[in-house]
């Protein structure tokens, strides 16, 4: 049951990373909230205008914000680094998640969505 339930925590976790990254980096919305950042300096605008950057940092945030813990799974008890290992699962699977739904809307990368 516990098994089940790191599962379902993990696919909570990787739609609200997809989501969120989203949002943030190819959204026509968040236009002028990713132009702000931009002006403020390289790696900034690196940061919110790379979908792969962005998604590691909403990836680390939501899985220390909800301490999902796949490590639990193995040990058998909470680690304080296994939010840490369920940021990077998230995070690359979230990308996996992208990508795929990228490719079912037929929508090359780097261009905004409208709406």
């Amino acid at each position: 049951m516990q098994a089940l339930s790191t599962l379902l925590h993990l696919l909570l976790v990787v739609v609200v990373v997809e989501a969120v990254t989203e949002v943030l980096v190819e959204s026509y919305i968040m236009n002028g909230w990713r132009a702000f950042w931009s002006r403020r300096g390289e790696a900034l605008a690196v940061l919110v205008n790379c979908g792969y950057c962005t998604s590691m940092w909403i990836g680390l945030a939501a899985a220390y914000a909800t301490w999902f813990d796949p490590l639990e799974l193995v040990l058998g008890w909470r680690s304080p680094v296994g939010p840490l290992v369920g940021g990077v699962v998230a995070h690359r699977l979230s990308n996996v998640w992208h990508g795929l739904a990228r490719r079912a809307m037929d929508r090359p990368a780097g261009t905004a969505a409208q709406g």
